[in-house]
């Protein structure tokens, strides 16, 4: 099943590029085999669709969810949206929110691009600039 998305860049050129893929639909492995069957440049890293002779030996794969909203398992029951309704004027963080359109609660979690992801980038970009300086 293809994979649908909001919004994907594509690397060219044997160079690495930052991707932002926002998944609607889930299944095993879709990121990973999207961008190395579909897109035609698989996820650093990655050793199962990748071509062995351009892995990161030893780093990992390159891949990282920043950013998840879900709906809240419990706030979103009878119970759990009297708990809510009693909360949710005192509630100041942004991890919760209710929808304004269907008052579901949602839970949203963001967390910081590792520092590994960043590092390759400014190397590659080194290496592209350098390459790009020759011409």
């Amino acid at each position: 099943r293809e994979l649908k998305t909001a919004r994907s860049l594509r690397a060219r050129d044997n160079a690495l590029t930052a991707v932002e893929l926002k998944l609607k639909t889930g299944r095993y492995h879709q990121l990973r085999r999207h961008m190395a069957w579909i897109m035609g440049c698989p996820i650093a890293g990655d050793t199962t669709y990748e071509d062995e002779k351009y892995l990161y030996k030893g780093a990992g794969l390159f891949l990282c969810s920043n950013k998840v909203r879900f709906e809240h398992p419990y706030l979103n029951t009878v119970e759990g949206r009297k708990e809510w309704l009693a909360m949710r004027d005192d509630c100041g963080s942004n991890m919760l929110q209710e929808d304004a359109s269907d008052g579901v609660i949602c839970v949203n979690v963001c967390v910081d691009v590792p520092e590994k992801f960043m590092a390759l980038l400014e190397k590659e970009e080194a290496i592209f600039s350098y390459e790009a300086s020759k011409v």
